[in-house]
């Protein structure tokens, strides 16, 4: 497993000069209009973070709960969306660790029964086991805790769900985004939940889908790990789950950070805009930094640092202490950034 790793960060450097200052800016294509310009998965998470915004939101979801009519009934369900409101939902299959849901108002002939099976079938064969395996598994969502119920008068078992499967929604998110993981949306259901934007279906299944989906998963599990953990942390770990899975190289986020000049991606979520350059060039050190941690680190400390209840550099500081006692946070990144000066 590491040295195909190593492998893949030797190919990665070997794409591109980061000292090349005058390079053209990567051209906009599909990979780029499919879920990298605009990240709505951080900004979520960002704003959750926020105690003025979670009691905020408790008023808006419970206005908008009450215009919903919550009816119990197996194959028909409403979720909390990225906007604070209510979509309803059809459940269209289910597997060993997946309930998948789409939503009413999609064009549904874009989705066909043979993409619902793929998507199940690699959840549980492949996704699911690896992740797991590295990350640790989600904690135990059946719906019997809902915090919907605090608020309007429902069916108690509304969200039940015996073995508490992942749900998995498929819905019109954004034109411009593939997924996101809302920790709010799983609160008030008390359920597991992905959510993964509809369009992305029709040609890129493979690559967008399934990416989009492994990247979201590490986000729900490093939630229950470390719930208020630091936005570059959290998606550093999540493009390492997508290498982990799938062997991905994302040359154009690469691409993007050798032709940007911006602050230390350490601040992702401190300054931040969710429409820019600066946030595929964030992405793209990250990209790297995971590769360069587990070529020069290890598993274990990698492992150990995702599960980490500390937060960001804190919580690099402390394992690489108990790792490497020679050694600190900020000298792994002086090493890091010498690496890409020389390559």
């Amino acid at each position: 497993m590491k040295g195909k790793l190593i492998a893949l960060i030797l190919i990665i450097f070997s794409f591109i000069s980061f000292n090349g200052v005058n390079a053209e800016k990567p051209e906009k294509t599909d990979d780029y209009k499919y879920g990298h310009n605009f990240d709505i998965g951080s900004y979520i998470r960002i704003k959750e973070q926020n105690e003025n915004f979670l009691n905020e939101s408790k008023e808006i979801i419970r206005n908008n709960a009450s215009k919903v009519n919550f009816i119990s009934d197996k194959k028909n369900k409403y979720f909390l969306n990225k906007d604070l409101e209510f979509d309803k939902f059809i459940l269209k299959g289910e597997s060993d660790y997946t309930e998948v849901w789409i939503g009413e108002d999609i064009d549904k002939d874009n989705i066909t029964n043979e993409q619902i099976e793929k998507i199940m079938r690699t959840f549980d064969s492949k996704i699911y086991p690896i992740i797991t395996d590295f990350f640790g598994k989600p904690n135990f969502h059946d719906g019997t805790n809902a915090k919907l119920n605090e608020f309007i008068d429902m069916n108690e078992e509304y969200y039940y769900e015996n073995d508490g499967k992942i749900i998995l929604l498929i819905n019109d998110i954004d034109s411009n985004t593939t997924g996101y993981y809302s920790n709010l949306a799983e609160e008030y259901a008390d359920r597991n939940i992905i959510t993964i934007d509809s369009r992305i279906l029709d040609k890129r299944i493979e690559k967008a889908y399934f990416n989009s989906l492994v990247h979201e998963f590490q986000h729900l599990i490093h939630s229950d790990n470390d719930k208020d953990e630091e936005i570059w942390l959290d998606e550093m770990m999540s493009s390492f789950a997508e290498t982990l899975v799938f062997k991905n190289i994302d040359k154009n986020k690469v691409d993007y950070f050798s032709n940007e000049t911006y602050d230390s991606f350490t601040n992702w979520g401190k300054e931040f805009d969710i429409d820019t350059s600066t946030n595929l060039a964030y992405r793209g050190e990250a990209y790297l930094f995971v590769s360069y941690l587990y070529d020069n680190y290890g598993e274990c400390f990698l492992r150990t640092l995702a599960k980490d209840k500390d937060n960001g550099l804190e919580s690099m500081d402390k394992l690489l202490k108990g790792f490497y006692k020679d050694t600190n946070a900020n000298k792994v990144f002086e090493n890091f950034h010498k690496r890409l000066d020389i390559n």
